[in-house]
């Protein structure tokens, strides 16, 4: 964890990525918060012809009890997006685009509007067995939370 921990926010977020050397400076940019992140901060992010979701672990679990979580767990999920890549398809789940260790986040493609993660996702899920399922139903629950926007 950085000196000065870091939480992502459509403010911070361009700035974070300039840094990052994944936008170029001045490069055009829109960042807004996807609703719904319990234990999550998930922000989708435009530019140019990219589209992005950066999802970043929280400690604490935005509800009224102090729930606790290890933010460890979400290169979890990053980890089994690539994993699920040879089972899944390549066309079926997001490209994991950048990882960072420190301020426990991660960015992914986000499915273009229209495509099939937006149209077609209960049929993916329904098509795979049950470990499958409970590895892969997050991704596509939060990309037609997106889509549906």
């Amino acid at each position: 964890m950085s000196a000065e921990e870091f939480f992502a926010t459509p403010e911070n977020v361009p700035a974070y990525l300039v840094r990052r050397g994944l936008l170029a400076p001045g490069e055009p940019i829109s960042v807004a918060e996807l609703g719904g992140g319990v234990s999550n901060i998930v922000l989708r992010i435009e530019s140019g012809d990219r589209r992005w979701v950066l999802k970043q672990s929280l400690a604490k679990l935005r509800v009224k009890d102090d729930w606790q979580s290890d933010r460890a767990r979400i290169f979890r999920e990053a980890e089994a997006i690539e994993a699920l890549r040879p089972v899944l398809g390549s066309t079926n789940l997001p490209h994991v685009v950048h990882v960072d260790r420190e301020d426990f986040l991660f960015i992914m493609t986000a499915a273009p509007l229209g495509s099939y993660a937006c149209t077609s996702w209960p049929r993916a899920i329904s098509s795979l067995s049950t470990p499958r399922k409970k590895c892969a139903l997050p991704w596509f629950q939060h990309e037609r939370s997106e889509c549906v926007k």
